[in-house]
């Protein structure tokens, strides 16, 4: 048996058929990418994982996972975050992952990277497998229209990694680019966030805003937040400022270059672990 289990870790969705489409497929992609490691998946979310339980499913914590690799011998595991950029959910499984560490310290613990991490927003490989999840509307040429990427958002670091992307993509992105989030400061879920968002779009003459989430997969934020029939959503507001929306209802979880860095960096991860 290898001495390294790998733990992938998602935050979790409620929506079957959302996990059918992102989550799971991209998790067998890398489960089939390291046959030689045992490769497991968990929710890290507690009230996700609640709901899906009561309603007789079945689907794993972090703490799940960790102890079933305890119990099956291994001296190592590497815990990858399917997480967009850092913030506060990363900071949490970090918690979760110390208090484990030290009741069982026969079995070292090592935190992968999110896909976006702080200092390496202007990576090539995920600058272009943005590129390439916004590609429909790059290729749209019937209206002038500009992309609007929403992520979570919260912690100052997120909202500092999303500045730095937006500007590593303006630099390669054909059309009027704009990164914004759901919580925070000037968040789009506030007055003061969808005003600066009009007036962006009235500065750059744009008829459509084509929106894509910066999310793995598509769950409440996405479905209710940002495209739901709500008066309160991101898309009913904008309609109310007369800003027409295009929205696609995607995550970064069904993208194929997504799940090649992702892959790619848990491999060098791999062979870092198993040389120490």
């Amino acid at each position: 048996m290898n001495d390294l289990a790998i733990v992938v870790v998602a935050y979790g969705t409620t929506n079957e058929d959302q996990a059918n489409h992102t989550i799971l497929p991209l998790f067998a992609s890398i489960k089939e990418a390291f046959p030689k490691h045992t490769v497991s998946l968990a929710y890290s979310s507690v009230k996700i994982v609640s709901k899906i339980r009561e309603r007789g499913g079945q689907v794993a914590s972090l703490e799940d996972c960790l102890e079933s690799c305890q119990a099956k011998g291994f001296k190592k595991v590497l815990v990858e975050p399917l997480f967009v950029t850092e913030g506060e959910a990363l900071l949490n499984l970090d918690k979760r992952i110390r208090a484990f560490g030290q009741t069982h310290i026969s079995m070292v613990l090592h935190r992968g990277e999110p896909l976006i991490p702080a200092g390496r927003e202007g990576d090539q490989a995920v600058l272009e497998a943005l590129k390439d999840y916004v590609k429909p509307s790059l290729e749209e040429s019937k209206n002038r229209h500009g992309l609007l990427l929403i992520g979570h958002g919260g912690l100052a670091v997120t909202h500092r990694i999303y500045e730095n992307l937006q500007v590593a993509l303006d630099a390669i992105c054909p059309i009027p680019l704009r990164i914004g989030a759901l919580t925070g400061k000037d968040n789009l879920l506030s007055q003061e966030g969808l005003d600066s968002l009009a007036l962006w779009v009235e500065d750059h003459w744009i008829d459509q805003v084509h929106i894509y989430p910066l999310f793995y997969t598509v769950g409440y934020h996405v479905t209710q937040d940002i495209f739901g029939p709500s008066p309160d959503s991101i898309c009913s507001q904008l309609g109310r400022r007369q800003v027409d929306t295009v929205p696609h209802l995607l995550g970064l979880g069904q993208s194929k270059s997504v799940a090649k860095i992702v892959i790619n960096e848990i491999s060098k991860k791999i062979k870092i672990l198993l040389e120490q």
